[in-house]
């Protein structure tokens, strides 16, 4: 197995992208491609891409904008830019596969999204679907009669604080019920995993996003 490290442009005009491929001694049967989900980075699929590798799957990803190794300022936590965040977001996503493809020409992709990286995925799907063989959304949602009145808070919140602004309330009114199955455990983010080792891990990645970000999630169930 070979993990090779790069970084390339964010058409978000925020700095660089953050990416990694795990290639299997073998021949591989297929290129998957992960896109990871809100306030999370692609450590947290070391795993998971090891156990692909393994059955001989490429695993490629990167840390979207704002997330993980592809933070550039400390303000850009969870922030995916002031203008077409969501898009440009989409579009590093394909500038990836377009590094990968010409890498792997004649092997299959997939694209595998996970919760707020299902809905970049099924955004991708959307404009460009003729890039991958197959799309796995993981955690996805559909359409919630109260996502109007979180529309309506993000609006507020942004007018109030800015684009760019953490805004606890947002984080509690979106994942701030997950976390009451599990009260007795250590944590905010215990819904998160069951191992606790790991779940201490993801204590040092996870944050409040940014307010632009919650809205941009929000439209994209549109598409």
């Amino acid at each position: 197995m070979q993990i090779l490290e790069w970084k390339f442009e964010s058409t978000t005009g925020l700095g660089n992208i953050y990416a990694e491929v795990w290639v299997p001694d073998g021949e591989p049967q297929a290129v998957i491609q992960i896109a990871h989900g809100m306030a999370e980075h692609i450590g947290r699929y070391k795993h998971f891409a090891q156990f692909l590798v393994k059955k001989n799957y490429v695993v490629v990803m990167n840390d979207h904008a704002g997330h993980g190794k592809s933070i550039q300022r400390k303000e850009h936590r969870g922030y995916f830019g002031e203008k077409d965040g969501w898009i440009n977001v989409v579009q590093d996503l394909k500038m990836l596969h377009d590094q990968t493809a010409d890498k792997f020409a004649n092997v299959p992709m997939v694209l595998m999204g996970h919760s707020m990286g299902s809905f970049l995925a099924r955004a991708y799907a959307v404009i460009y679907p003729q890039d991958h063989a197959a799309y796995i959304f993981s955690g996805t949602a559909g359409d919630n009669p109260a996502i109007g009145l979180g529309h309506l808070a993000a609006k507020f919140e942004r007018w109030r604080n800015g684009a760019m602004k953490e805004s606890e309330l947002l984080q509690k009114l979106s994942t701030g019920s997950y976390n009451n199955s599990f009260k007795k455990e250590d944590g905010k983010n215990s819904w998160l995993n069951l191992l606790m080792q790991l779940l201490r891990n993801t204590k040092k990645i996870h944050y409040a996003v940014s307010l632009l970000l919650l809205r941009l999630c929000r439209i994209s169930l549109e598409l």
